[in-house]
């Protein structure tokens, strides 16, 4: 009989944010978008799309409750990737 042993872990807004982006940059952003919609209470299609985009970022985690905020304006352009769905509009940072 095998071991079962636990896996802990925490779920941080800005991690969250770089996965689903990250999935944009792999071409994957109709998964990235579901991930965002169906794995979040209260998400919508315009929110995962500000996300997406660069707009907004998901701050906080799974104690303090996971928010969504603007992103930060000060990005310097080394760090921008243009974001492939959004109609030549957004940017977001990789990190």
């Amino acid at each position: 009989m095998s071991k079962i042993e636990k896996l802990h872990f925490k779920l941080r807004g800005e991690d969250l944010t770089r996965i689903v982006r990250d999935l944009v940059l792999e071409e994957d952003w109709e998964h990235a978008i579901t991930t965002l919609v169906t794995g979040l209470h209260g998400m919508t299609h315009d929110f995962a799309y500000a996300v997406l985009s660069g707009n907004k970022k998901l701050t906080g985690d799974e104690t303090a409750g996971i928010g969504l905020e603007d992103e930060d304006p000060k990005v310097t352009e080394k760090q921008q990737i243009k974001c492939p769905v959004c109609k030549g509009k957004g940017y977001f940072t990789n990190e």
